[in-house]
């Protein structure tokens, strides 16, 4: 997304190009950067299963290479009937899932009854810059997960690792 950004700016200020590619190229090296960090903080959690408030953490996921095992609403905006929670409940319990996403804007009462009902902890992770004070931009919007991630993940590990 930021090289399409570079492109157009370049595009529209072409007296600007290199002043975008420099910053383009600050941001990608940043980037890199972090990439390695939260890789190596997140790498021992590599394949624990969590459960999100609904299917918009997919991307997150798969990048850290987290498991979803399903999500509280079956569709966006759609909240959850007694059978499909009932469902949702039985397969956390049995992939012994101990972590549910819930980003700050939803409400907690389903998801607090599900972590009651299988012993797994609701985590508020913001999806998007500004959903929490510390997520003033994408950097930090992603170490405030990781970081969220990993220490639900050492707390309900004992400190070990699988």
């Amino acid at each position: 997304m930021a090289q399409a950004i570079t492109t157009q700016l370049s595009a529209l200020r072409p007296n600007d190009a290199a002043y975008f590619e420099q910053q383009f190229a600050l941001f990608s090296q940043r980037l890199a950067n972090m990439e390695r960090l939260w890789d190596k903080k997140i790498e021992p959690y590599h394949g624990y299963k969590v459960v999100t408030y609904h299917r918009a953490w997919g991307n997150f996921l798969k990048r850290f290479r987290l498991v979803s095992v399903g999500e509280i609403e079956p569709l966006p905006g759609i909240p959850p009937n007694d059978t499909h929670t009932s469902a949702l409940i039985r397969e956390m319990k049995r992939q012994k899932v101990r972590v549910i996403l819930v980003e700050p804007c939803y409400e907690f009462k389903n998801p607090e009854r599900i972590a009651t009902d299988t012993g797994a902890r609701v985590l508020v992770v913001p999806g998007s810059v500004g959903g929490v004070g510390k997520a003033t931009d994408y950097f930090s919007l992603l170490e405030y997960d990781i970081e969220s991630l990993v220490t639900v993940f050492q707390l309900l590990s004992g400190g070990h690792h699988r």
